[in-house]
Formats: structure tokens, C-alpha cells, sequence
């Protein structure tokens, strides 16, 4: 039964490792050897941190280390590094085993799960990504949006909220056609991408857009959308044309204007009225859709 089971081991997909109690390995499969791309001459008599990615953070370790002391046996997804130094994930059970005489071992049987992992954050991307800018979606805008005001909440901060759009979008893709329409998207989106400042920007749906900036004074924030619509004052050439693309910027402050939803809402009635101004401009919101302060 013994060389059944060792038989078993060799020829199966599973990736095995046997230490001693310190954790030194005593023992790899040919499993091991055909993902890692060690042999089990290169590992034998050493601590499994040679597989060690860097990845994960000591915690990870230490609660793996503390529960197998305790004589329990320990699950997750271990990211490992390969002999070229490739990375993969692997679904791993470590299990403490007394085997008499021997002491205890520490028996690991894991499988490779790196195709499933991919494919999940290929999939993940897709639900939370702009397909033509490669910006976050709303969905995940809304997400970090709200991990932002309970920022503002804990450390009594404020947040400019800024939605835009780029005047005369539906002429250039009229005239020029939708991939002419795409390239300004990206022209944009790679644009404002390339200020420090804005970690937050996401496309919603067609020409609209959204960041925001955590201010404590007004001030400061004026000069910066000031900023963001001097970065399209030079034309840029697109399908054999030059155009000239300018943005309508409405702003809406938490938490003088309403929690994340109507916030949103708030910037958009303002960057409405900042278009109905004339291109190029920006607005802040009001109670009454005003003046307020504006370019």
C-alpha cells in the first residue's frame, strides 16, 4: 500500500512537500519539481522561503506558522516564486503530522491555480474597467469615492468632487467618426492620467468623467482645475485634423453638498452650467445653480 500511495504522489498533478518540525524539506514530488522548476535536489534540506514571492505580507506567514504550531492544519492561496522567477498561485493545505519515531512533519498538498486566478482578474477588470480609456468604471469610481468621504469623515477633511465632459463630443464623432471619437477619449483620459494629483479619475459613460480632489481650502482647488484645463489649450491632431478639445468642469464640495449620490448629481448640474457658459470653463454648485464661483 505504501509504494501504491508513493506511486500516487509521483504521478498525480498535486504539488507536494514534506518538512520536519523546524521546516526544512525533507520531501518534494515530481509535481513540485514540473511547476516550481526546482528539483528536489536543489530543495532538499531547505526552508520552503525559497519559494517565497514577496507578495504577501508577514502577517500571512505568521498566522500560517501560528496555526500550524498549534497543531491545526492551514489553507489558502500561497503566491510562490518559480525557479526563473515567474509567479504562481497555488491552492495549498498544510497539515501537521506526528509520525512517531520521525517526529512531526509538516505534510504540504497544493495545486496550481494561476490560470484561475488570471482569468478572475481578467474578469474583474472587465466588470470595474472602461473598455477604450482602461479608467475605472462608475462602479468602482463609487467604490473608492466612498472609502474617500470616510476619510473626510474620520480626519475632518473636505473633497472636491469634479464631473466633466468634452464640449462638442458628439460633433467630432458626427464628423470624424466613432474611432476619432475613441482616440479623444484616450487622448484625455491619458492626459489628466498624467497628473500626480489625480489617483481618482474614472469615465462614466461617453464623454463624461469624474475625479476628486481632497481639499481642505476652495482656494486651492480652483487653482487646480485652472491647471487641468491649461493641459488642452494646444490642438492635437486626430484622423488627419487638428482639433482643439476643451472640457466643461462642474464641481460639487462634501460635505457642504450632499453624501456620495446626490454629490455626484450636484457636479453634474454644475458642470452643466459651466457648458451653457461656454467651453472651457468650470463652476461650482449652488443651491440655486448661480454664480457661484466660476471662470
Amino acid at each position: 500500500m505504501e509504494n501504491i500511495l508513493s506511486r500516487a504522489l509521483e504521478l498525480g498533478e498535486a504539488i507536494v512537500m514534506v518538512t520536519d518540525a523546524t521546516g526544512c524539506v525533507e520531501y518534494v514530488n515530481a509535481g513540485f519539481a514540473t511547476v516550481t522548476g526546482f528539483t528536489s535536489g536543489e530543495v532538499l534540506g531547505r526552508r520552503p522561503n525559497v519559494l517565497k514571492s514577496g507578495l504577501q505580507s508577514e502577517d500571512f506567514y505568521r498566522r500560517l506558522w501560528e496555526t500550524i504550531s498549534a497543531g491545526e492544519a492551514f489553507s489558502d492561496v500561497v503566491i510562490n516564486r518559480k525557479k526563473d522567477g515567474g509567479v504562481y498561485y497555488e491552492q495549498k493545505t498544510i497539515t501537521p503530522v506526528s509520525t512517531g519515531e520521525q517526529g512531526l512533519k509538516y505534510v504540504s498538498i497544493g495545486r496550481d491555480i494561476t490560470e484561475q486566478m488570471l482569468e478572475q482578474r481578467r474578469l474583474n477588470r472587465f466588470v470595474s474597467y472602461d473598455p477604450v480609456t482602461d479608467l475605472p468604471n462608475r462602479s468602482l469610481f463609487m467604490q473608492r469615492l466612498a472609502q474617500a468621504l470616510q476619510r473626510c469623515d474620520e480626519k475632518g477633511g473636505e473633497l472636491a468632487l469634479v464631473y466633466f465632459n468634452i464640449c462638442r463630443f458628439r460633433l467630432i464623432n458626427e464628423s470624424l467618426g466613432y474611432e476619432a471619437g475613441d482616440r479623444v477619449l484616450r487622448f484625455v483620459a491619458n492626459r489628466l492620467r498624467d497628473c500626480s494629483r489625480i489617483t481618482s479619475l474614472s469615465r462614466l459613460s461617453g464623454d463624461d468623467f469624474v475625479f476628486f480632489l481632497e481639499e481642505k481650502e476652495v482656494a486651492r482647488t480652483e487653482a487646480y482645475l485652472k491647471t487641468v484645463l491649461s493641459l488642452f489649450k494646444e490642438p492635437v491632431e486626430c484622423c488627419g485634423e487638428e482639433l482643439y478639445i476643451s472640457l466643461s468642469l462642474g464641481v460639487s464640495l462634501y460635505p457642504y453638498d450632499g453624501q456620495a449620490d446626490v454629490l455626484m448629481k450636484h457636479a453634474e448640474m454644475a458642470m452643466m452650467r459651466s457648458r451653457a457658459a461656454g467651453a472651457g470653463r468650470y463652476a461650482f454648485y449652488t443651491a440655486d445653480l448661480g454664480a457661484g464661483a466660476s471662470s
